[in-house]
């Protein structure tokens, strides 16, 4: 149920990168790249998978609701060069309805140590899951890069996610993270509340993926 087509080879996206560079440099407007979400169920993804943790022992709101604004991310360390093809998360609560098809974006920060988020170097929007797939507590959600990226072998890496409006009644979403602060020792959770990001003691239960070789299926 999760297979699908392979994506471009890293040469192909390359070319794509830079295509699009020399458009924006002429002015020209460009539409924004999609992240997909889907329900990957029960099991996280197996193949692929560079760095993660995927034990939970509570849970954490991603929202920005009518309590407040909380983006929320995971960081991680590039022990090689790879390219980023794909993420997930682990949800602890239902798709409620706010969240519901909402859009959101994925917020991808590069650094030279794990003490700070550091500069964007991708940002990327989707619509949510909807509520009518509403999958179970406890399933994987996985996140489908448009665009792939590059990432450095000994950088910082983290992901966010934000909503893209504010302040929607019920528009946010539970996940499963590990308070054991040895549990991903590399990177930890972050949170960003318009305007600081503020680094916490634990990790989300998450999977990082590069892009499959060819010939291979995907996650």
């Amino acid at each position: 149920a999760h297979e699908r087509l392979v994506k471009p080879k890293m040469k192909d996206s390359m070319k794509l990168s830079k295509s699009v560079s020399v458009l924006a440099a002429m002015g020209i407007a460009l539409s924004a790249h999609a992240v997909t979400v889907t329900d990957f169920g029960t099991t996280p993804p197996t193949l692929n998978v560079e760095v993660g943790q995927t034990a939970g022992d509570a849970s954490y709101q991603w929202r920005n609701n009518e309590a407040s604004q909380r983006d929320l991310g995971q960081s991680f360390l590039a022990d090689t060069d790879f390219t980023l093809d794909a993420f997930s998360f682990q949800t602890d609560g239902n798709i409620q309805v706010g969240a519901s098809g909402s859009a959101f974006t994925v917020t991808i920060y590069e650094n030279d140590n794990r003490d700070a988020v550091g500069s964007s170097i991708s940002s990327q929007v989707g619509n949510y899951i909807t509520s009518a797939s509403n999958p179970l507590a406890g399933n994987w959600l996985l996140f489908d890069l448009e665009e792939n990226v590059n990432v450095t072998a000994g950088n910082y890496y983290t992901i966010m996610l934000s909503w893209n409006i504010a302040s929607v009644t019920d528009q946010d979403q539970v996940f499963h993270i590990n308070t054991n602060g040895a549990a991903y020792g590399p990177g930890r959770l972050w949170e960003y509340n318009g305007t600081t990001f503020t680094p916490l003691g634990y990790d989300m239960a998450f999977t990082v993926q590069s892009i499959p070789e060819p010939g291979t299926m995907a996650y």
